[in-house]
């Protein structure tokens, strides 16, 4: 939980008058909507923005589109935001905007060229994919719009059946999630099989509908949101997110329920204070701290098959094999959710199975160190994502946005620049969450300069051009917005040969390293030379990117730009080097530049 933090109130009143600053209704509208993917989904500024590049008057419901591609036998799946900014929020009908979207859906499917984001949903359904439409808000929807939005389930559900799925958010939800705010004392009851099994801890079974009656009756007493239900600190339900979508899960509520406690290892559910009888167990202030994929998955499903039905659930027919099937559980009262009993029963409850996300690196010790490190530098690096937005204001003039790091594009862009692997940096982000493959090798002796000094350097390239956002529909001669990572690596090895003569980084020698580097930085800043060494080698790296894609292009290296940036080829030693000729031209005067500032180098 971050300390301090300002009131909804304020924290609202900040957001607003952001938006409010933007020019005209419809750059306010995608204001909004890009503050909804940073804070949920966990988005950066240029991927939101990315995202947004659809909205207007012929959007068709779609204000905001992420679509992550089938990966690891998981399906692609797309999120749809359909924003409502201001008084169009109050006066939103859910179930319109999803039958404007899905009318969409159908006249793009039956060959009807629409809009590309339609395009795109149509192609993530037609692979067996998933979608989630969401309606945003500045506030809460009221009793009437909640009745719109799930007449509109009913209607997604003879649609598309389990394939598309509908929620709501409001700031109200985004504030709760960053500051991990612990919702109000309220019980709730799950009907279930269960042993004492020690002091304050019962493990049972409950079956599919009695976990998702649970799930209802915690999301009626909290503003019709399940979501706080899950551990706030490290907001750990990734089915937020596109790419962690579990089609295994839903696919055997659909087809297998039966198998449902076979194939799922159960959950884990700390709170205050539980009181058991017969057959029911009374939660005191439920947080489920593993199983979150599992319960909001079995929500959502639920919500949408079952849609209008709710309350028949004990009798329906439909909802006989939930009423058979089970879900394991283990259920713990600890007399504080901030203890470190708490955070070690989540970290190793989800560390068996590899879970990612960028938000885990708030469980990791060493990025608390990290920040403490580049406090003392000037610093904030903000480690769970949306931390900065609630600090105090007084705290934030003394971390402006110049002084803001985000820790894991930080450690992306080290990732790139000095473990050498812009490839992945670029194209399997999540590699370098806890849980993935490079997160072991890239956080071995990390250091505050290891994300301080490439996330300055990727500034120096935002400058450039080299951001997501940048520019819309790369063409064949514009590839800055595809290489920022590749960049990074080039300028990074340009450094290392004027330095010290080697293209290699040694990591045992990066300190000094770094401290060269800033060096010649800062003169640049102080004495503001046109072509300063440190402007010399920006600008030769730059020479460098641009001449290895044009001799990619010409040479046939690849035939899709953007799988060939995310694969091992990209790195292929001679090719470099045949593209580094403009180093090699100016290697000399850019080590006689740097000597100059340095007063010598080996």
């Amino acid at each position: 939980m971050v300390q301090n933090e300002p009131s909804f109130a304020v924290w609202k009143a900040e957001i607003l008058h952001d938006i409010e600053a933007e020019t005209d209704t419809v750059s306010k509208g995608d204001s909004f909507v890009q503050c909804v993917l940073r804070y949920r989904y966990q988005l950066s500024d240029d991927d939101a923005i990315d995202a947004t590049d659809m909205a207007g008057a012929g959007d068709h419901g779609i204000d905001g589109l992420i679509v992550e591609e089938a990966e690891e036998g998981n399906p692609a799946h797309g999120i749809v935001v359909q924003g409502k900014y201001g008084t169009a929020g109050l006066q939103v009908s859910p179930l319109l905007e999803f039958i404007k979207f899905s009318k969409g859906l159908q006249q793009t499917k039956s060959g009807t060229q629409l809009t590309d984001a339609l395009e795109r949903c149509c192609a993530v359904l037609a692979n067996e994919g998933t979608l989630t439409y969401v309606i945003a808000t500045v506030d809460p929807l009221n009793d009437s719009q909640t009745d719109e939005l799930e007449n509109a389930r009913v209607i997604a559900n003879e649609r598309y059946g389990p394939c598309v799925h509908l929620e709501a958010v409001s700031l109200r939800d985004l504030y709760d999630e960053i500051c991990g705010e612990q919702p109000p004392t309220k019980s709730v009851s799950l009907v279930c099989q269960w042993v004492h099994a020690g002091t304050d801890t019962y493990v049972g079974a409950a079956t599919l509908v009695d976990v998702y009656q649970m799930l209802r009756e915690y999301a009626k007493l909290h503003n019709g949101s399940v979501d706080s239900i899950y551990d706030r600190n490290v907001r750990k339900w990734l089915g937020k997110r596109a790419k962690s979508v579990n089609a295994g899960i839903n696919n055997t509520l659909l087809e297998n329920p039966d198998r449902f406690i076979a194939f799922n290892n159960g959950i884990s559910i700390v709170c205050r204070s539980l009181k058991p009888s017969d057959g029911t167990l009374r939660i005191d202030s439920p947080q489920i701290v593993n199983g979150c994929q599992t319960t909001r998955t079995l929500y959502d499903f639920m919500e949408n098959r079952f849609a209008g039905v709710q309350e028949q659930l004990d009798t329906s027919p439909k909802a006989d094999p939930y009423r058979t099937s089970s879900l394991a559980f283990k259920l713990i009262a600890v007399p504080d959710f901030d203890d470190e009993f708490v955070r070690d029963i989540t970290r190793f409850s989800n560390k068996q199975n590899a879970v990612r996300g960028r938000d885990f690196l708030t469980l990791e010790e060493c990025f608390h160190q990290l920040k403490s490190a580049l406090l003392d530098k000037g610093y904030y690096l903000e480690v769970q994502t949306g931390e900065y937005n609630v600090l105090p204001k007084s705290e934030k003039q003394n971390f402006p946005q110049d002084k803001l790091i985000n820790a894991f594009d930080a450690l992306r862009f080290y990732g790139a620049a000095i473990l050498k692997k812009p490839h992945t940096a670029f194209g399997r982000s999540g590699e370098f969450t806890p849980g993935g493959n490079e997160f072991d090798e890239a956080t071995t002796a990390l250091t505050g300069d290891d994300l301080l000094v490439p996330w300055l350097m990727a500034n120096h390239a935002k400058e450039l051009g080299y951001s997501v956002g940048s520019k819309k529909g790369p063409s064949q001669n514009d590839h800055r917005n595809q290489t920022r990572y590749f960049y990074l690596y080039m300028l990074f090895r340009v450094a290392s040969q004027v330095l010290s003569g080697s293209p290699q980084i040694e990591l045992s020698a990066r300190s000094g390293f770094y401290e060269q580097l800033l060096k010649l930085r800062d003169n640049h800043h102080s004495n503001g030379e046109e072509y300063s060494a440190f402007k010399a080698m920006l600008d030769t790296a730059d020479k460098l990117v641009a001449t290895y894609m044009n001799l990619a292009s010409l040479g046939n290296w690849y035939q899709d730009r953007n799988a060939f940036l995310k694969g091992q080829d990209l790195l292929i030693e001679n090719r470099i080097v045949q593209a580094s000729g403009d180093l090699l031209i100016a290697q000399t005067e850019l080590r006689e530049r740097a000597e100059t500032v340095l007063g010598g180098l080996p």
